[in-house]
Order: structure tokens, then sequence, then C-alpha cells
């Protein structure tokens, strides 16, 4: 129930005091002396036990760090953990990891994001596209490449629990990593199929539908395809409606 922010490089807590009539006095606390390495965006995810954070631009092996109310924040030190990583999501007690410029994907131990093991991966492979981003929805893993998303689900057992869905292949990729967020029952991106200029997309399990127009598109695509991979998505619900904000950086 708190919010958690990374500014420069160390990890603030959001707290608050609540007055008798509901107004909330909030200050910022920050957690540890550990610093999180990097400068762009952090990418962060729990299991609410663990707060699991990863610096994408930060190029070491061992670009994720763990929060604990317990032991502070610790930089995950595990030899299998096969960083860097670009990605970071949570699915049924699982991190999910994306191997930077690589197909590839991993998951922590059930429930523990500092503990790992070397088999325990999975490669998506209907295209050679490097993962981005991923999401789950409804049960489902979504992992996105650039130009194309493949689903996966958990069938559990003994080994690596995750395997693709049949025919789980979306034939549109994530442009911009930090522009996928679940929405009312729906994943919507920013995104392209192959030869396809990128546009904001919707999908909730089926074919994508297009929710830009083209006045959008271009506003969106007006400063370059490098200002586009950096555009991020904030979501928020008032007084009974949802709403996606997208900003492209300097455009």
């Amino acid at each position: 129930g708190l919010a958690y922010v990374v500014n420069g490089q160390i990890l603030y807590r959001i707290d608050y005091v609540e007055d008798v009539f509901g107004n909330r006095n909030y200050s910022a606390a920050a957690l540890s002396a550990a610093v999180i390495s990097g400068t762009d965006k952090v990418i962060m995810s729990d299991n609410g036990d663990q707060l699991c954070i990863i610096a994408p631009d930060f190029g070491g092996q061992f670009n994720c760090w763990i929060y604990t109310v317990a032991l502070g924040l610790v930089q995950v030190s595990d030899v299998d953990f096969d960083g860097p990583v670009v990605g970071l999501t949570f699915m049924d007690g699982y991190f999910v990891f994306l191997k930077t410029n690589s197909n590839k994907f991993f998951i922590s131990d059930l429930r523990d994001g500092s503990s790992y093991i070397a088999t325990d991966f999975a490669s998506a492979e209907s295209d050679p596209d490097n993962l981005v981003t991923a999401a789950p929805l409804n049960g489902v893993l979504y992992i996105f490449g650039s130009l194309t998303c493949e689903q996966y689900i958990n069938q559990g057992g003994a080994g690596f629990p995750f395997v693709r869905a049949t025919s789980g292949v979306i034939q549109k990729g994530c442009h911009a990593p930090l522009s996928l967020a679940e929405f009312n029952g729906s994943l919507v991106w920013i995104g392209n199929g192959d030869n396809e200029k990128p546009a904001i997309w919707i999908s909730s399990g089926d074919n994508p539908q297009k929710l830009s127009t083209a006045p959008v598109d271009s506003l969106i695509n007006s400063g370059g395809i490098e200002k586009l991979r950096k555009a991020y998505v904030v979501k928020w619900a008032e007084r009974g409606h949802s709403f996606l904000a997208f900003t492209v950086p300097d455009v």
C-alpha cells in the first residue's frame, strides 16, 4: 500500500501520516545507502515480500536489486542470474526476466528473487527478434520481441514451468518497452509488425486492434525511432473512468 521511487540512484519509500479528516502528509524515506547503478528509468515488480528492481541501461551481469524490509536493498549476486536483463515482470510466484539482446527469458526461484537455477529458462523462437518486455494477463504470460509476441502458460510440474501456448504468436511486437500496460482486461502498447510504422495497439489475447488514429501515429513518430523507444505510459482511474497517457520524450 506504499509507493516506492528510485530517484537518482537511491530507493525511497513514500510514507504518509493521515489526520482525523483523512488528509495525508507525505514524506520520502531513503531506504539504503546502496545505489542502483545506471541513469535511465528502472523497472520494478514485487511478489508481496520482495521488491525487485532492474536498471536496463546498466551493462553488468547483475543489473538487478532486491529490497526487503528485513535486509534492505541488496544487489543480486547469484551466479545463475543470467544478466544483464532488459525486462522484468511477475507471474505465479516467479520474477520473469528478459536477457538483453537475446530471445532468452528466465525466472527466479519460487517467491525468491535472490535465488536462481541455471536451467530455468526458455527461448522465444517464432521470430529472431530480440525480447524487449513482458506482462501477464488472465493467466497467460506475454513475451514481447521487437516485431512479435509469444504467449506462454504455466504448466507446473518439475523443471521450467512455462511452455508456449498452442498458436500463441501475435504478429505485433513492442517498440517502446515502457509503453506496455494492462488496461481493463487487455494489454496496450506502442509497437509494430514487420515493415510497419509504430502505432498504439490493444489485445486481450486475440489479434491486436489498432487504437491510434493516423494523426496520433504521425505525432508519436515525429521525433524519430530512437525517441519513440523511450516512450512510456502512465495509467490511472478518475471518477469511474480509466485513462492511459503516453509520453514520447522531447516530442
